[in-house]
């Protein structure tokens, strides 16, 4: 209980903090087709984009990521050096880009845009990753919304890549690490067969041999992300 109420504190600050910067300056940028994620570090704002049409599943290759400077204005489109299909959920470690791509997660030099690696997740039948969070530089945690699982990814040795042993999250969807508690917060969209407005915010404990799922009751929406 004392981890969730740092928790919820930590984020209402996060959130107020935000709420306050942004009230005071922002900047409005338009033009990227169906923009998913953004992220940035210290040099560049990165921003994923669906492609031309809103497909989250499909593999056209139309996928992008749109580099903004850090007051807004548009670098480049082209700079990554691999096609993407329907990009979202985003993460950076090391001057390493991670994105997550349907099926798989696509890693990026930021400073060179060369293609890293890739992460396939395609033999736990993966349709729809979703977001991206990492640990410590050293595990990669990825949402799949379909199956409503969070996938942990070792960055040594991505062959030892599996599924958390939680319950279902429906709709899992954003998610982020908090280091002070050692938890994962997971937002979900709700179930596919039922009416938006019922995903729920879970915390993921991974301070035992096994992680454990608690839920935040009283909270329901259709959640995207959390940071």
């Amino acid at each position: 209980m004392k981890n969730f109420i740092k928790f919820a504190t930590a984020l209402t600050f996060i959130l107020m903090g935000f709420q306050f910067s942004y009230a005071q300056q922002h900047t409005l940028f338009t033009g990227i087709p169906n923009p998913e994620s953004v992220i940035a570090d210290d040099n560049f704002i990165y921003v994923t984009s669906l492609g031309k049409e809103l497909k989250p599943m499909e593999k056209d290759r139309d996928g992008k990521i749109w580099r903004l400077a850090k007051d807004g204005k548009f670098v480049d489109n082209d700079f990554f050096k691999a096609k993407l299909n329907s990009p979202k959920g985003t993460a950076i470690c090391n001057s390493l880009l991670y994105i997550a791509d349907i099926d798989r997660v696509v890693v990026f030099n930021t400073e060179t845009g060369d293609l890293v690696k890739e992460i396939s997740l395609e033999k736990f039948g993966v349709k729809l990753l979703n977001d991206l969070c990492i640990k410590d530089g050293k595990e990669l945690f990825a949402t799949c919304t379909i199956l409503g699982k969070v996938f942990d990814i070792p960055l040594n040795d991505e062959s030892k890549s599996s599924m958390l042993d939680i319950p279902e999250i429906k709709g899992a969807n954003g998610i982020a690490y908090n280091p002070f508690s050692n938890t994962l917060a997971v937002v979900g969209l709700g179930s596919f067969d039922t009416p938006k407005g019922i995903g729920e915010i879970y915390i993921v404990s991974l301070n035992g041999k096994q992680p454990t799922l608690n839920k935040l009751n009283g909270i329901t929406g259709f959640f995207d992300g959390v940071e």
